[in-house]
């Protein structure tokens, strides 16, 4: 029976540099599923903190993750909103085309039939 291999992940605060790593690391290792377990957008003292992030989770969040979907199209992705990332965005989030994410904030999802995610 093969393994699932799941890569767990977080606070990447929305640095470019660790989203690389994080998506070679998935396509070197072939991950089946990825997770990023919250606090995935910048984390940053500006005056437009909240219009910021949600810049990031509309234009670069996808760009970073599309090359992870392309190389390991029946991988799944989830993401799970953390104490820096705006609940107001939550919303952002969800607009997103669902084949590059699954949003899994507030939520209980089967990853495996032996393993959930609460």
């Amino acid at each position: 029976m093969k393994k699932h291999l799941i890569v767990y992940t977080a606070d990447l605060h929305g640095n470019e540099g660790q989203y690389q790593k994080l998506v070679k690391y998935s396509i070197d290792n072939s991950a089946d599923s990825i997770i990023i377990g919250g606090d995935i957008t910048p984390k940053e003292e500006a005056r437009n903190y909240l219009e910021n992030q949600g810049r990031f989770i509309q234009n670069q969040l996808p760009k970073l993750i599309s090359q992870l979907k392309q190389q390991l199209s029946k991988s799944n992705l989830f993401l799970l909103m953390g104490n820096d990332d705006c609940s107001a965005n939550l919303d952002l989030l969800e607009q997103n085309d669902p084949r590059l994410y699954k949003i899994i904030h507030n939520k209980r999802i089967k990853i495996t039939d032996d393993f959930e995610i609460i």
